[in-house]
């Protein structure tokens, strides 16, 4: 079995190397091969595995790319994975339609600062725009309130 893997990783890089555009640039040729590879790889790992499995595995090749990169903030992935999970108490929630969790949650936002500073000051200044985005059927691809949606990255 290893013997199969390792000329299948074999066949896909050499497959890269010949189907990725040519550049006579090195720099340039050698991240068209990574493009290439990345691509191929991911592939050739979907065919291996369960349809519900392919969504995680597109996530974490994601966030792996992107923290190579050095474009992934870590703070934020970790509030995505695991949301507030601090034990201290957190003002009362004054949002009516807004859970107590999602309240806490918008409290750990705002302390990550950055574009999350004044998040939740914003959350109680504009809690009707932002209710009303909340009952979207596809908020994602409706505008976020207060601007949101240019001041955020696309993680």
């Amino acid at each position: 079995m290893y013997e199969y893997s390792l000329n299948s990783y074999n066949t896909i890089f050499r497959n890269a190397l010949e189907t990725s555009k040519k550049d006579n640039v090195l720099p340039a040729r050698i991240r068209f091969i990574i493009e290439r590879l990345t691509l191929l790889f991911y592939e050739f790992v979907c065919m291996g595995i369960f349809e519900a499995h392919k969504l995680t595995f597109s996530f974490q090749m994601t966030t792996m790319i992107m923290d190579g990169e050095g474009t992934l903030d870590k703070r934020e992935l970790d509030f995505f994975l695991k949301g507030n999970t601090s034990l201290e108490e957190v003002d009362k929630n004054p949002i009516k339609w807004m859970e107590d969790s999602g309240w806490k949650n918008s409290f750990k936002l705002d302390s990550l600062g950055g574009v999350w500073a004044g998040f939740q000051e914003n959350m109680k200044d504009y809690h009707k725009k932002w209710k009303k985005w909340f009952d979207e059927e596809t908020p994602e691809q409706v505008e976020m309130p207060c601007g949101y949606t240019d001041k955020l990255s696309k993680f």
